[in-house]
């Protein structure tokens, strides 16, 4: 029984349809959550990730073994995801995770206020710089993992995200 994304996706093309499932039980979540933080719809997410599953099974045959599956499939759960929120237009709403001790009622206030606020500057920023955040900063991947998600070179991501923040930082203080 093989365990890398390569032997998987080879032995998916040679027939074994357990092989994907392996992948897609390695990746499911992972997807679920890019999509969730893009849609900002729990619906949305999970129909965003059957899709890019179905797709990712149908195009297997023209994945580049010389680049990375997660890269491929991450390019293909942003690409979703945002033809998901055009479809929809919606707007991404970003959830954060509570501390494990619950916060007092005014700690409470103050949080779902900064939540409030961090929503509202994610959707005055463009989509890059919007998909840059996410990626980053609630995906927790890379700059080097971004910049092959994207199609875009490490020093662009850097450049992208620098500019995000700033635009964020001047919508937060007011400035924009």
């Amino acid at each position: 029984m093989s365990t890398t994304d390569s032997s998987l996706v080879i032995e998916t093309l040679n027939g074994d349809r357990e092989a994907f499932g392996r992948l897609v039980e390695k990746y499911e979540r992972r997807i679920f959550n890019l999509a969730f933080r893009i849609c900002g719809d729990y619906e949305d997410a999970m129909d965003v990730t059957q899709t890019v599953f179905v797709k990712a099974f149908d195009r297997l045959g023209t994945f580049d073994p010389s680049r990375k599956f997660f890269s491929w499939l991450y390019k293909m759960g942003v690409n979703e995801s945002l033809n998901q929120v055009k479809r929809q237009s919606r707007i991404v709403h970003v959830e954060f995770d509570l501390p494990s001790h619950a916060p007092g009622p005014e700690q409470q206030i103050i949080q779902e206020e900064s939540i409030s606020l961090v929503q509202t500057a994610l959707k005055r920023l463009g989509e890059d710089q919007r998909v840059v955040i996410i990626l980053r900063h609630f995906v927790d991947l890379s700059y080097r993992q971004i910049g092959e998600v994207l199609g875009i070179q490490e020093k662009t991501v850097k450049s992208r995200l620098y500019s995000a923040r700033q635009r964020m930082k001047e919508i937060l203080t007011g400035a924009g």
